[in-house]
């Protein structure tokens, strides 16, 4: 009689497999250079400054976060994520 080896249990899929709601916006300062692709794609949420970084415009439906990130409503995220995905210096992030 020879000895089978263990069975190993079947994996489960995981719990909120995929990626995860993005929930805020932040700027990456050191990379960020001010070419203002982001406050032409996120009009709603992100204004110029005087010297053309973005910023949280003040009257957005955005909130302040913690952490400097830009809360972003859930109606805006896909805009957000293409914001991202263009910014040329990567200095957008979204985050949870």
């Amino acid at each position: 009689m020879t000895a089978q080896p263990a069975r190993q249990p079947a994996r489960q899929p995981r719990q909120n497999a995929g990626s995860p709601k993005e929930k805020g916006l932040s700027v990456d300062w050191t990379a960020c250079d001010g070419r203002g692709l982001c406050v032409d794609l996120l009009p709603e949420l992100l204004e110029a400054d005087p010297w053309g970084f973005p910023r949280p415009r003040p009257q957005s439906a955005a909130a302040p976060g913690p952490g400097g990130l830009t809360l972003i409503p859930e109606g805006l995220a896909g805009p957000a994520r293409r914001a991202v995905h263009l910014c040329p210096k990567l200095a957008l992030r979204l985050s949870e």
